[in-house]
């Protein structure tokens, strides 16, 4: 893995929501379907894999049986520019989950340089003690330290047209966190164009990092709570305790028959 001290972060379980509350869905990748590249959404927005060469081909991303896809530093994700894609005014969902976020080399996701305007690329970066929203300079700052190794967050990235947008980064089964309202970029109007998960803008830095739930949708309609609810939809691993519960009691289980 290559290091560097800019890394993008960002790119999402399942409550219905109401056609007229979700607007217009674009993109979906629904990483329990068992198709990492597939959009859900029927629009054609396939993803692609690629190495660190940026050679289109295996890029070391692997779809989890529980519901997850998991980045190893050796690739990313790309949704081309195309004209279902574009748009100015836009929602965009995904959940994320890191092993190590103090480790810059480790954190690089979900990293992905995912939105730009006319003249620039911006991204969501792991930059030192702190996750940044960064154009030509950052906009948004929120300490890692917020943030929990392990855990899964739901980032929502929300913009009604023209050059500003609002942030949530928020915590599976916690409560709704705003980053940032109306944050104006330097470089003027927002449109969504390349879609990229799991390298920086340079595609010099490659990430390592769970992704899961992704949607975007060509309006602003839709609202941070109800993407929250749904959840990351990754089925829960079992926890360590668990493991050793379930041991005893199948150690139990033997004892008795073999008393009996």
């Amino acid at each position: 893995m290559k290091a560097s001290t800019k890394l993008a972060i960002l790119l999402t379980p399942v409550v219905l929501i109401a056609a007229s509350a979700q607007g217009a869905l674009i993109a979906e990748y629904d990483m329990t379907d068992g198709d990492l590249l597939n959009d859900s959404s029927g629009n054609g927005n396939t993803l692609t894999e690629f190495d660190t060469s940026q050679a289109a081909g295996d890029g070391g991303i692997s779809l989890n049986a529980n519901g997850y896809a998991t980045f190893t530093g050796a690739g990313y994700l790309l949704v081309d520019r195309n004209n279902t894609l574009e748009t100015g005014t836009f929602t965009v969902s995904y959940w994320w989950r890191s092993s190590d976020l103090s480790a810059e080399a480790n954190f690089e996701g979900p990293s992905f340089s995912t939105m730009s305007n006319s003249t620039q690329e911006w991204q969501i970066t792991s930059l030192g003690t702190n996750l940044q929203v960064r154009d030509a300079s950052a906009l948004v700052t929120s300490p890692k330290s917020n943030y929990l190794d392990g855990v899964w967050y739901n980032t929502v990235i929300q913009s009604s047209g023209g050059n500003t947008f609002d942030l949530w980064i928020s915590e599976e089964g916690g409560t709704l966190t705003q980053v940032g309202s109306n944050i104006a970029t330097t470089n003027g109007g927002l449109v969504i164009e390349d879609f990229i998960f799991g390298t920086n803008r340079a595609k010099n830095a490659f990430g390592t990092f769970d992704l899961a739930n992704v949607k975007i949708f060509d309006d602003a309609t839709v609202t941070a709570s109800s993407l929250l609810a749904e959840g990351s939809q990754a089925i829960p691993e079992p926890s360590s305790y668990a493991l050793m519960a379930a041991g005893v009691a199948l150690a139990l289980i033997g004892l008795r028959r073999r008393s009996a």
